[in-house]
């Protein structure tokens, strides 16, 4: 049996349970949009909202109902008791609304407008998704590079450690530059335990996303160009779903108030009814009626009812407009953070880069400096560990960069292109 689901599991999930790491930014973003219980709740509320949808076209529609009954009674008119009888009832009612005076038009807008905005909700959530997965991602696969640059920088400070010691047997170098060597060392193997230990968090945040382990080993980070302007990515934000979905529940409160104020009107209905009844008060026999009215129905006193729904529904509508203001304001100011940090992440990435090549440069100098006795032990540690920051630095300005271009994406609504599938 086991066996068996392993099987079934490589099949479903090959890179996850399998053991091969994951290569491509688009499968980590695929199993997190399979696997997410947001997205699951999302469609849920869409459901529900279509469920209302329906609930609130049924004012069109006729109302049957069937009504049997038969038991026992006895009657007694003046002092002369009857014997007693088993009285029978069947009814059918059927209840047809002629004209609602609106009710019925404002409960389906303001129903529909429930349901885009839960559609328009379920795709921001889809955004939330592949931004915090493809996150998670980047940054399991930054955690595998720091960790083999730390392994790297082990290495070389081992070598250098033994060399060190070598001299030393050989009086070039004195009793400080060995431990001086060993110390950075010791520090370095504390790097590397971190480093491992950051993998492992990784590891953890990513199966928050995807539902299950998976490993991440990217052959490129995505490429994201920043817009052309400003102005022009605030723009664009106007299409975020989350904002979009503001909107409509924006306007679901405005229908939601029409639809409490149609309470105010009179309503026209058709009432038929066909029965047939036995043993009753009046006689033994068996009497079949049928009877068709017109019911105008005009509401004049409430308990205040019909007041107090419009009310709410209007401050349904306040907190509604608060929520998009807010809404908007929040995405102006992650598209002007994002938008900055862009900018300042390219110029950090070629300061980068700049820097290590001129850590390279200098560690190639001090350890032909050194050979040539012009330069000590703790130079050369020093160069070597200005190599490392370096290389670091370069890192962490490349994955920066990746990831202010998705937080970008996610703000102007263009993350969701990410997702392959109807999500």
């Amino acid at each position: 049996m086991r066996p068996l689901l392993v099987l079934i599991l490589c099949s479903i999930f090959p890179s996850s349970v399998c053991g091969a790491p994951v290569s491509d930014l688009q499968a980590v973003i695929e199993s997190a949009l399979h696997h997410d219980p947001r997205l699951a709740a999302a469609r849920a509320r869409i459901e529900h909202s279509r469920a209302g949808l329906l609930r609130a076209g049924a004012g069109k529609r006729p109302e049957v109902a069937l009504l049997a009954s038969t038991g026992k009674a006895r009657y007694n008119a003046d002092g002369y008791i009857t014997p007693d009888r088993s009285p029978e009832a069947l009814v059918l009612t059927v209840d047809q609304s002629l004209y609602d005076f609106g009710r019925t038009a404002a409960s389906t807008g303001a129903a529909a407008e429930r349901v885009d905005a839960a559609q328009a909700a379920r795709q921001a959530t889809v955004v939330a998704v592949i931004l915090g997965a493809a996150k998670a991602a980047l940054h399991l696969d930054l955690a595998h590079k720091r960790l083999a640059t730390e392994r790297e920088n082990v290495e070389v400070l081992r070598q250098q450690l033994a060399y060190t010691r070598t001299k030393r047997r050989h009086g070039d170098f004195t009793a400080t530059d060995v431990a001086q060597a060993r110390s950075r060392y010791a520090a370095a193997m504390a790097q590397r335990r971190a480093a491992q230990a950051t993998l492992s968090r990784a590891k953890a945040r990513l199966q928050r996303f995807t539902g299950v382990p998976m490993d991440v080993r990217l052959e490129r980070l995505p490429d994201i160009p920043a817009p052309a302007s400003l102005a022009a990515a605030l723009k664009k934000a106007e299409s975020q779903p989350a904002l979009h979905a503001r909107r409509d529940e924006l306007d679901a409160a405005y229908a939601e108030v029409r639809r409490a104020q149609v309470e105010y009107h009179p309503s026209l209905d058709l009432v038929t009814t066909v029965g047939t009844d036995r043993g009753t008060r009046f006689s033994n026999e068996r009497t079949d009626y049928w009877s068709a009215q017109v019911r105008l129905s005009i509401p004049l006193y409430a308990r205040g009812t019909r007041r107090a729904d419009v009310a709410g529904a209007q401050a349904r509508v306040d907190d509604s407009a608060a929520r998009l203001t807010k809404t908007r304001r929040e995405l102006t100011q992650r598209v002007r953070d994002a938008w900055a940090a862009m900018d300042a992440d390219d110029d950090e990435l070629k300061a980068a880069r700049e820097q290590r090549r001129a850590a390279y440069i200098a560690l190639q100098g001090v350890q032909s400096e050194l050979t040539a006795g012009t330069r000590t032990v703790v130079d050369l540690l020093n160069a070597q560990q200005e190599l490392r920051n370096a290389n670091l630095a370069v890192l962490g300005a490349r994955y920066r960069r990746a990831i202010g271009g998705l937080r970008m994406l996610a703000a102007t609504g263009e993350l969701k292109l990410f997702a392959s599938g109807p999500y």
